[in-house]
């Protein structure tokens, strides 16, 4: 299977511009039987970017992996993505070769429903909706119990603001059904803002076996872990500069990279935060010039006197339709991405 995870892998070329690994304590995935590996679910760049760093995983550990029931059925892609025109001639033909249930059925995913978001009003209503989320955690904890591993996305969807959903209540379920249980993360930071194409960050945790004292507390663990592992990437780091009140007094492009320069160092010195390795290499100048430039044609900002100022828009944040988020609001969305860094990297700022 790892064979067959790292040729799909391949397939990084055609939707990233770069793929960059950073890790905790260890280069490597360690497993421990049984393990839950997590990861936060930003998009469908998250399939590629998991199958890439199947490569970094100790050994040879078989895995079950909770998908959709829907992907595993016939008319999946046109259903799900209601194309027009030659796309939709493209995906009817993938759809009729079956190969994508083929693919999820090769790594060992297991069809579960999803009654919070299909159908959990007439569950709700019925009295079956706890019943139905515990026969999708009893079909997993029997696959885990054949000798398998679990790996799952915990928010249960696509984190559309840009910072990790909480997560859901089915990975404390797990743990009483599979005592014992161990945990590592992976955590996801992808760069839209500042290439043609998306730059993937992946950041590998390590293994850990802590003591909770309430369910809550180990969905809080879980999330704080994956938000600390998150990239400070150019695309995020330039977003949430913009935010701040030297935009709306107004910055040279010059003055403003000066700035950004002296805050990196500061940060290298937390030792708390990861720093992409294009930041690190310092030879952001250009990628941040051509950063400005999109902001203001878009509107977000406006040049005057050579200066940049922040506009209103920059400060709307969608609510209608929040799967477009990131669409409306590519900066806002990239500068949610740091939440967990927040209180620190504020901190820090006002000290320069």
């Amino acid at each position: 299977m790892n064979l067959f995870l790292r040729t799909v892998s391949l397939a990084r070329f055609l939707v990233f511009n770069k793929v960059y690994v950073y890790y905790n304590t260890q280069k490597k995935v360690e497993v421990v039987y049984p393990t839950i590996i997590m990861a936060n679910h930003v998009n469908e760049f998250d399939i590629p970017s998991m199958t890439y760093i199947s490569r970094f995983v100790l050994g040879d550990s078989r895995y079950t992996i909770p998908a959709r029931e829907d992907i595993l059925k016939k008319g999946f892609l046109v259903k799900e993505f209601e194309p027009k025109g030659f796309l939709k001639l493209v995906l009817r033909a993938i759809d009729a070769s079956g190969i994508i249930p083929f693919l999820f059925r090769f790594v060992n995913a297991v069809g579960v429903k999803r009654p919070f978001r299909d159908n959990s009003r007439t569950l709700m209503k019925s009295g079956d909706f706890k019943n139905e989320i515990d026969k999708n955690w009893d079909i997993l904890a029997a696959k885990v119990n054949e000798g398998n591993n679990l790996f799952l996305f915990p928010e249960g969807t696509y984190s559309y603001d840009g910072y990790p959903n909480p997560f859901r209540k089915g990975i404390t379920l797990f743990m009483k059904k599979v005592p014992n249980v161990s945990f590592n993360f992976i955590a996801l930071t992808y760069d839209s803002l500042t290439n043609n194409k998306t730059d993937s960050h992946i950041t590998i945790g390590e293994l850990v076996k802590p003591e909770f004292a309430s369910d809550e507390e180990v969905l809080a663990f879980c999330r704080k872990r994956i938000g600390s592992m998150l990239v400070l990437t150019e695309g995020n780091l330039f977003s949430w500069t913009i935010f701040q009140d030297i935009l709306i007094k107004g910055i040279t492009s010059e003055n403003l990279f000066n700035k950004i320069h002296y805050f990196l160092e500061k940060l290298k010195l937390l030792k708390t935060i990861h720093i992409s390795t294009k930041l690190i290499e310092g030879k952001f100048s250009n990628n941040l010039f051509k950063f400005l430039e999109r902001a203001t044609k878009e509107k977000f900002l406006r040049k005057e006197d050579n200066q940049y100022f922040s506009e209103p828009k920059l400060h709307e944040k969608p609510f209608e339709k929040t799967y477009k988020f990131k669409k409306q609001n590519p900066y806002l969305y990239h500068k949610n991405q740091l939440n967990f860094h927040a209180q620190k990297m504020e901190e820090t700022w006002n000290q320069l």
